[in-house]
């Protein structure tokens, strides 16, 4: 758009500017006239192409407009996020998912200054944590449930926006086979909705990626593959209680986290020009992770619990295998598990 804005000016002051030389300059010297006679000969090229650079410029900037990519993508992290703490809310378990965010905690997903200081993702990921964790809950299951695909964890965010626009295109694209022959089309007016179709798949392509990106784990599965060296470790709630090293872990994480995030905040009022004095927290930081530093009177004892339901559950599967392999005459054999 500067550019193009400053080309246009160029364009203008060309004509008082050599007109002043050619009316004070020698005789010979011409510029206004060769001017004139340039823009004559650029007239032709514009009648017979101007359409299409106009096109291509548009083409260009509606493409260059969309930034759908990061909203799109901090919803699916929040969706993955509560999916994640669902699929785990049976078992005497924390999410590795949620325990990887807490001891490594993510920022924004946007470089900007603003959006980094006023992310709110590990902010929610240390309140779901710290409603949950001293909690005595039951539980029902040593394994989490099936691990969703990435079209699950995007649902409709995703589903509806891709049929509209699929369906917006191909609408168009069925106009103009009523209206003219395949070899005729982009010939006339149409060629004009170029841009928009460019706008509409650039859109969608975002919308898609991110989902895709986010919803299956890209953007950190290597990281917490790197750190856990296992697909989905098993961590107690009772582990991560402050007594214990994972909990120290994530407070660590937590008291990092703020003191980064406070200074990055501080930059970001100094950008906006705010006097020191005036100087406020910031309002995304993170709560303190535990609602008490005291261990609950009967954190021991459901740790009991828990170990005696993992070996009755353990046993029961091992009832089942046997059952079923015996109903089976021979045709299930059972293998045990090799171990990373």
């Amino acid at each position: 758009m500067r550019l193009g804005i400053g080309i246009f000016i160029v364009f203008i002051m060309a004509f008082p500017i050599l007109g002043f030389i050619q009316w004070f300059g020698p005789d010979n010297a011409v510029p206004y006239d060769k001017y004139k006679e340039l823009l004559s000969e650029s007239w032709v090229h514009v009648n017979k192409y101007g359409d299409w650079a106009i096109v291509f410029f548009l083409t260009v900037f509606l493409m260059g407009a969309v930034g759908n990519y990061h909203l799109h993508a901090e919803q699916v992290r929040m969706r993955r996020l509560n999916m994640e703490y669902k699929r785990w809310r049976k078992t005497p378990y924390i999410s590795p998912y949620i325990y990887f965010n807490l001891i490594s905690p993510r920022g924004a997903l946007s470089n900007e200054l603003k959006s980094i200081v006023y992310d709110e993702h590990y902010k929610q990921v240390v309140s779901m944590f710290r409603n949950r964790v001293f909690v005595n809950g039951s539980f029902s299951n040593d394994s989490p449930e099936k691990k969703p695909n990435w079209i699950q964890v995007a649902g409709l965010s995703i589903i509806v926006p891709t049929i509209f626009c699929v369906a917006l295109v191909m609408g168009f694209f069925i106009i103009m086979w009523q209206v003219k022959s395949p070899n005729l089309w982009f010939t006339g007016w149409e060629k004009f909705a170029i841009p928009f179709i460019a706008f509409v798949f650039t859109w969608l392509g975002n919308l898609l990626y991110a989902s895709f990106h986010i919803g299956s784990f890209r953007d950190i599965k290597e990281d917490m593959d790197d750190y856990f060296q296992e697909e989905e470790p098993k961590i107690t709630w009772r582990d991560v209680y402050p007594d214990r090293k994972k909990g120290q872990t994530i407070l660590l994480a937590w008291k990092h986290e703020t003191k980064d995030r406070q200074e990055k905040f501080r930059e970001y009022q100094t950008q906006m020009n705010i006097s020191p004095a005036a100087f406020i927290e910031c309002p995304a930081l993170a709560p303190y992770p535990f609602p008490s530093n005291e261990i609950p009177e009967w954190a021991d004892g459901m740790e009991e619990d828990i170990y005696n339901s993992i070996g009755r559950w353990k046993e029961d599967k091992m009832v089942h295998q046997q059952k079923v392999i015996n109903q089976s005459k021979g045709k299930v054999v059972s293998f045990n598990k090799k171990r990373r």
